[in-house]
């Protein structure tokens, strides 16, 4: 029996547990960072930095910190060590009432500090589940676990909110972070419970490695199932002794630091990714100004931003499930395009905000037609990123999609200044439908053939 099928049912269940654990975790914590925001004083520039920050930490630190991750054989460890530090995190935000300097920018440095760390492990998490999901179980493994995470993130949402409104600042908050601290060790329990087939020394043949020669550097590869799905056109694998290796690489210091922020990708993936920056930047660009409105202008409570996050729970609940239908009808590739061109539809929407009970609405909206792109983003990701080098493709796009995040919220809230808020939500929902477009562009015909042409030369 191949090894990735033998493990199969025990990941699928720690991958489902562990997704239910991020979901307590992260309801007690995140959908209430702008409200303690607004307790600490934030203004506009803050809210758009609470956006801004996190976005340049994490660029800042996901490609050289996947670059080095992939070095390392056991890098299910690595991952869980900055997980666990990710979720930390939240118990520093709980202590901030009790330290006296600028709590608004401590904060945006801690939600920066728990969103690079959150994206780091996230990327080693998606490679992981590329090896140990096999390609024909994975849109009901995560759907499965998508449905689970938001039936328990309303609940827990629900909970937390009306803790926080029954009790004073800051002391709600702080039992609220706490216990979301908890539920993050726990998902990162079952993070560690994982069975990685190249990570595992019962799995693997530890006498002599895989090696892939390509141009003239030799690199490490130990899941065998990337080395199947290796063409032998594209690159020549040999099996030769470790210290081999070693010593041919040492021969070749300045190639192998080159190397190790190198990847293989086709024109394909490279017009995805600049797709995805355009329509990231347009997607990023509103969400401070939609802060600003439930918070500033309609004062929210938290019970009200609880209730909003169940709202958007239950479209992202019945999201998951008919785009995962759409998917197996249409592809990745088609459903990605439907669901950013609905989500480009979403700001004008926000036009009719007059109270948080149409704002209920609205997220629901937008949270079912974000299922679908965050679930055919995911897949199509893996459909076209190289098997080799999957890991640092991921990173890539990360990296190029933060880049948009570092901009775009600091652009839509000097637009929301002077443009006004219906101005602002025009041009975000026109960039985003052209965003979509160029998703579509890709799937043309004529490119496609174009695709096909190149990989045969390259074959």
């Amino acid at each position: 029996m191949d090894i990735t099928y033998r493990h199969l049912r025990k990941n699928v269940k720690n991958n489902l547990n562990m997704g239910i654990a991020s979901a307590v975790c992260l309801n007690f914590t995140v959908p209430f960072f702008a409200v303690i925001a607004a307790k600490f004083g934030a203004t506009n520039t803050d809210y758009a930095l609470l956006n801004s920050v996190p976005a340049l930490m994490t660029i800042l630190a996901t490609l050289p910190a996947s670059a080095i991750i992939t070095r390392f054989r056991y890098q299910k460890r690595i991952a869980v060590g900055i997980m666990i530090t990710s979720r930390l995190s939240f118990l520093l935000m709980a202590l901030l009432p009790f330290f006296h300097f600028q709590k608004v920018q401590a904060l945006i440095l801690l939600v920066g500090l728990y969103t690079a760390t959150t994206a780091i492990a996230g990327i080693s998490w998606q490679s992981i589940l590329g090896e140990i999901i096999p390609v024909q179980y994975r849109n009901k493994v995560f759907a499965q676990r998508n449905v689970w995470a938001s039936i328990t993130g309303m609940i827990v949402v629900l909970i937390a909110g009306w803790y926080i409104d029954r009790y004073s600042f800051p002391h709600g908050y702080q039992t609220a972070f706490l216990l979301g601290t908890v539920g993050g060790l726990l998902e990162c329990w079952y993070f560690l419970r994982f069975k990685v087939p190249s990570e595992d020394p019962t799995d693997n043949n530890l006498t002599e490695k895989v090696v892939l020669l390509e141009d003239n550097v030799v690199e490490e590869v130990n899941d065998a199932n990337l080395i199947d799905a290796i063409s032998t056109k594209e690159l020549q694998t040999v099996k030769v002794p470790i210290a081999h290796a070693k010593a041919h690489s040492s021969l070749n210091p300045f190639k192998r630091i080159i190397n190790t922020f190198k990847f293989a990708a086709g024109p394909e993936y490279y017009l995805f990714c600049i797709a995805a920056v355009i329509f990231t930047f347009a997607w990023m660009a509103a969400w401070p100004v939609f802060t600003k409105i439930k918070v500033d202008i309609l004062h929210a409570t938290n019970m009200q931003i609880s209730i909003d996050t169940v709202a958007s729970a239950i479209g992202s609940l019945l999201g998951f499930r008919l785009w995962a239908r759409i998917i197996e009808r249409k592809g990745n590739a088609f459903t990605l395009f439907l669901s950013a061109l609905a989500i480009g539809s979403n700001p004008l929407m926000w036009l009719f905000s007059s109270s948080m009970n149409a704002v209920y609405f609205i997220d629901m909206f937008g949270a079912f037609v974000t299922a679908g792109y965050t679930l055919s983003m995911f897949n199509r990701q893996l459909e076209i990123v190289p098997a080799i080098s999957r890991q640092k493709s991921i990173a890539f796009y990360t990296s190029l999609s933060q880049i948009s995040a570092i901009i775009a919220p600091i652009v839509g809230m000097q637009l929301y200044e002077r443009l006004s808020f219906e101005g602002t939500m025009w041009a975000s929902s026109f960039v985003r439908v052209f965003g979509a477009l160029c998703f579509l562009a890709i799937l043309h015909p004529a490119i496609q053939r174009r695709f096909a042409q190149k990989n045969r030369q390259r074959a």
